[in-house]
């Protein structure tokens, strides 16, 4: 089973378990609280009739589906019902992508406006989650204020404490510390635009101990927050990246 999202058409949900694939289309438009519903206008039913999702992922456990539209909305789909649970909107603009972290309890959601923005997410396969009462707020935005930069893509940190973005036409990484919402550090990467931007669990998990174990201390202050990451540039190559302290000297050889 796999969800899509299309290019000016609805997002499918398809299941290819049988032998004739099984697709079911999916809402769009977002579900307003209850007060707006009542009260909405034809040209507001209209307008978000007219909305197309534009990202689509799944959460952690499968059971729900989490959508971005081109009008800044975020919703959460039931895989079993089809049927939106939950909308809030983030922003006007595009939402362009939509990451979780490996626990699937913080979402990371990149649009149009050139704002990273990151949110907590509740336990949503909890059977007492009252979605009609749910709040799901912003916890920090990202953005580069003085030079307007536009993100290429984002990513979590494997643990979730730092957001990772590839900036369009550039070839800088910005790091982001997650606890205070600050910049953590700019790195430098090939003299070629970074078009996608993973972070690899196996060689953070590597590299920590490798840390851990040359610095001689029992305390994880000593870990550098970012010390690997692997980026496939436009023209398809994984390339490393170094900076100063982010670089152990072992694995240069």
């Amino acid at each position: 089973m796999f969800v899509a999202a299309l290019f000016e058409d609805q997002p499918m949900l398809v299941d290819v378990s049988g032998s004739v694939p099984k697709k079911t289309p999916l809402p769009s438009a977002p579900r307003r609280p209850l007060r707006e519903r009542d009260n909405a206008t034809e040209k507001q039913i209209a307008q978000d009739a007219k909305q197309t999702t534009t990202i689509t992922i799944w959460s952690a456990s499968g059971e729900h589906i989490l959508a971005g539209t081109n009008k800044g909305w975020l919703n959460i789909i039931a895989t079993g019902s089809c049927k939106i649970l939950y909308s809030t909107r983030l922003t006007n603009s595009i939402v362009i992508l939509l990451r979780l972290t490996a626990a699937g309890r913080e979402v990371v959601v990149n649009s149009s406006d050139r704002i990273i923005r990151t949110l907590h997410l509740p336990d949503l396969d909890k059977p007492s989650l009252d979605f009609d009462n749910l709040r799901i707020e912003v916890e920090h935005k990202f953005q580069d204020i003085v030079n307007r930069l536009s993100w290429n893509h984002v990513a979590f940190s494997s643990t979730g404490e730092y957001v990772v973005a590839s900036i369009y036409m550039n070839h800088h990484l910005y790091v982001w510390e997650r606890g205070h919402g600050s910049l953590e550090k700019i790195l430098e990467g090939p003299r070629e635009e970074l078009s996608v931007v993973e972070v690899s669990e196996l060689l953070w998990y590597i590299i920590s101990m490798t840390e851990f174990r040359h610095s001689g201390t029992h305390t994880s202050h000593s870990l550098q927050p970012v010390v690997l990451i692997l980026v496939e540039c436009i023209y398809g190559r994984l390339l490393p990246l170094k900076s100063g302290r982010l670089w152990h000297p072992i694995l240069q050889k």
